[in-house]
């Protein structure tokens, strides 16, 4: 899974989540959004991919390689370990597999 979310899903979201922007400096407003076809091409890349790569998430498979155990360490770590993410799976795959479903066809703002 980590090397699914790293390889995978987290570049081509990169295609959407960074299409627009805007940002304020000294000399005032920046904004940035798709223009061309090629940067509309980029987002629809992106969006297919995470579509698609969502129903990875279905495949049983290891949450990260051997001998990794996460990202963050001590009392508020904010990533669980492998096992602890195991743990939960088991103890609700339904659940699992609802969020999968539901991230993957959500609307923005919430809209269904």
């Amino acid at each position: 899974m980590k090397e699914l979310m790293r390889d995978m899903l987290d570049p081509v979201a990169d295609n959407i989540f960074e299409a627009v922007s805007t940002v304020v400096t000294k000399n005032g407003i920046v904004e940035r959004g798709p223009k061309t076809d090629e940067d509309w091409e980029k987002i629809r890349i992106g969006a297919v991919s995470i579509a698609e790569g969502a129903s990875l998430l279905k495949i049983p498979r290891p949450f990260a390689p051997p001998g990794d155990q996460n990202n963050s360490t001590g009392p508020d770590a904010v990533e669980l370990s492998p096992a602890q993410i195991v743990a939960k799976v088991e103890a609700d795959p339904v659940e699992w597999n609802a969020r999968i479903h539901h991230d993957r066809f959500a609307l923005p703002c919430g809209k269904k």
